[in-house]
């Protein structure tokens, strides 16, 4: 079964104006939302990359030291594409080269799974996206004691991010 939040899982502060600078690890509080049982979820982030190059992490999730999300610019379009790797190995790799990441633009990543799907959008546009999403939950409740954390790598700064219990659509 799934739980419902009665709201997003905020990742940073909840007001304009402030920016999250690469290197920074934003911890999600122990006493937070429950989202060990939320297998349909939809990710938001804007994020500005200074210099866009093939392999470089932009954002990832942690669960003490296991990776559960890792959002990195892929080798398709010129390493500009953008590709999502999941806990349970599954990737969703970029192959739409009309909407790519562009060095120091702020653009937004979407990221959502529900119950049939996983799909990768980039500032509104569908980029990948793959059928029978398996049903992975983002955190594993087995190491519940483990810090949760959003690492913000590769030279990226971090406008806003916020993590939803269902699948938003772009429009």
């Amino acid at each position: 079964s799934t739980s419902t939040l009665d709201k997003p899982a905020l990742l940073k502060a909840d007001f304009d104006g402030v920016y999250v600078p690469s290197g920074a690890v934003l911890t999600l509080p122990a006493d937070g939302a429950d989202l060990n049982q939320v297998t349909t979820w939809s990710l938001g982030a804007w994020v500005r990359v200074d210099k866009v190059a093939k392999g470089t992490t932009v954002l990832e999730f942690k669960q003490g030291a296991t990776s559960r999300l890792k959002i990195a610019t892929g080798s398709n379009c010129s390493g500009q594409a953008v590709e999502v790797t999941f806990a349970d190995g599954a990737t969703l790799q970029q192959t739409d080269c009309s909407h790519v990441l562009t060095s120091g633009a702020w653009q937004f990543i979407g990221v959502v799974q529900d119950t049939d799907t996983r799909r990768l959008e980039l500032d509104g546009a569908q980029v990948a996206g793959v059928g029978k999403a398996s049903a992975a939950l983002l955190w594993q409740a087995s190491d519940e004691a483990a810090a949760r954390s959003l690492v913000v790598t590769g030279g990226t700064a971090l406008g806003w991010s916020a993590l939803f219990d269902r699948a938003l659509a772009a429009d």
